[in-house]
């Protein structure tokens, strides 16, 4: 700055300009953000309230970006004592609520509500990762026009908070209740909860090694499924008769929901060169069309692949195979 004043002062000179008096000084000059554009930087989770026609995109420095029509969008912040605490691992809707739910790093369940003028953090709950009973949160269910929020644990417990209050719950699906009474090894954590399409009162509980329907009024399994591969992603469909499971070998499997027995199962990305080594499929979207059933899924390409890890596959029916590759 000083440099810049010397030679302003030395062409002024020069020129034989008259010295004028400048006034401003550093103080009154501030940088102030007037305009986000793009998609957020380091992005890691994603939902998307349906009703209200909103996305929100959370990324590992806490930020949540809120998206809803053209030009309307709204950016918020986590405070954490550190960055890494901060970073957004999970997000959900209370649909058509008004209300979005985070889970950062520090192993946090807050709710924000959206519906005030200045979106700020309405209540927060904190889950003790050191406990036996607990570990860190690994998936959540938010069941539409419930009370409850449903929060799964590496430990493969499933904790229910009281969406009003937003208290943990005395009802716990611990893992035991769930396993066959002659297994004493944990199923792994909880990759997914997801409500029963048809009938609310149930709810589809997927550990790494177990697949079950959980009866919540009568606190009892309805029925198990064991893939002999592991299970990272899943989805129901619409109808309610039958899910469909993302495994670690590359492979989609669907089941019948009434008995938990195997529908069929397809590598979608080996069919046609043989027993090729695939990655695991990670998340699975089954959706009803008017012609056939869509499946979108994220991996599960062939090991040798470039873009195994950043593409997203849409099987129409079983036949027809797009890639999109990022």
């Amino acid at each position: 700055m000083e440099i810049f004043q010397r030679a302003k002062a030395a062409i002024r000179a020069l020129k034989g300009v008259p010295e004028i008096e400048e006034h401003l000084n550093s103080e009154a000059f501030g940088v102030t953000e007037t305009v986000r554009h793009g998609f957020p930087h380091m992005a890691t989770t994603l939902a998307v309230d349906h009703v209200q026609g909103l996305i929100a995109v959370g990324n590992r420095r806490g930020i949540i970006r809120i998206f809803g029509k053209p030009a309307v969008e709204v950016s918020v912040k986590h405070e954490a004592a550190d960055l890494e605490g901060c970073q957004v691992l999970q997000l959900a809707f209370l649909v058509n609520e008004g209300a979005l739910l985070s889970v950062t790093a520090d192993n946090t369940l807050h709710l924000w509500d959206l519906k005030s003028k200045s979106i700020t953090v309405a209540q927060s709950v904190h889950f003790d990762e050191k406990s036996v009973a607990g570990g860190t949160v690994t998936s959540l269910c938010v069941p539409l026009q419930s009370e409850w929020i449903y929060v799964g644990m590496s430990s493969g417990n499933v904790f229910a908070v009281n969406v009003k209050t937003f208290q943990v719950s005395g009802y716990t699906i611990y893992w035991n209740k769930v396993v066959p009474l002659s297994q004493r090894q944990r199923p792994g954590s909880v990759n997914a909860i997801l409500e029963h399409p048809t009938d609310d009162g149930k709810l589809l509980l997927v550990y790494d090694h177990l697949v079950a329907l959980w009866d919540l009024r009568n606190q009892s399994v309805v029925f198990r499924c064991t893939p002999k591969e592991a299970v990272r992603g899943a989805d129901w469909h619409s109808d309610g008769k039958s899910f469909m499971t993302g495994l670690r070998n590359g492979a989609l499997a669907v089941w019948n929901s009434k008995d938990g027995k195997l529908v069929r199962m397809q590598r979608p990305h080996s069919r046609d060169t043989g027993e090729l080594s695939c990655h695991g499929v990670h998340k699975v979207k089954w959706m009803s069309t008017k012609d056939e059933p869509m499946a979108f899924f994220t991996g599960g390409m062939p090991v040798q692949h470039d873009s195994a890890s950043s593409s997203v596959t849409i099987l129409s029916g079983s036949q027809s195979l797009s890639v999109l590759e990022f």
